[in-house]
């Protein structure tokens, strides 16, 4: 199956993904895998993880969802001191409703690391605006400017 359908089977249908990278450690490990179910972008609250489309999916956990311009808009991060981003409603293919292991052992969430911020700083609201009204006036994701803004404003965070 390629990955447009596979991904347009998890947002419509749900179902299983192994994880890679290291952005969500300790809480998922390379190998881990998780289950996503589709979700609608109203329900979703601070600190679910949520899985969307970039270049490839990418689990993180949601730090805040803004009603903009009659669309969603996430502002998302990993567990791992890392860069956060934004996605909008169209990115979001769903919410992980489960979590094993690579030996088939339940994990299970149990939010922020000890010491991670919760809360989204000015910065962050900035960006998604920044963010918004570059991909409507260019037509573009990303730039050499937001790319500098983004990690400036995660710095922050």
């Amino acid at each position: 199956m390629n990955r447009k359908a596979n991904d347009f089977y998890l947002k419509t249908k749900g179902g299983w993904m192994t994880t890679t990278g290291s952005c969500m450690y300790p809480l998922l490990q390379e190998g881990s895998r998780i289950r996503v179910a589709p979700v609608e972008p109203e329900s979703l609250e601070p600190l679910q993880l949520i899985v969307f489309e970039a270049k490839e999916l990418v689990c993180h956990r949601l730090i805040k969802r803004i009603r903009l311009f009659s669309n969603y808009w996430f502002i998302h991060k990993g567990d791992k001191p890392a860069v956060g981003g934004v996605c909008s409603a169209d990115d979001l293919i769903g919410t992980v409703a489960e979590i094993t292991d690579k030996n088939g052992n339940k994990i299970v969430d149990t939010g922020y690391p000890e010491g991670a911020k919760k809360t989204a700083g000015l910065t962050c609201y900035f960006y998604v605006l920044m963010y918004i009204l570059k991909r409507s006036i260019w037509g573009v994701k990303q730039n050499k400017l937001s790319r500098f803004l983004n990690a400036f404003c995660w710095r922050f965070f």
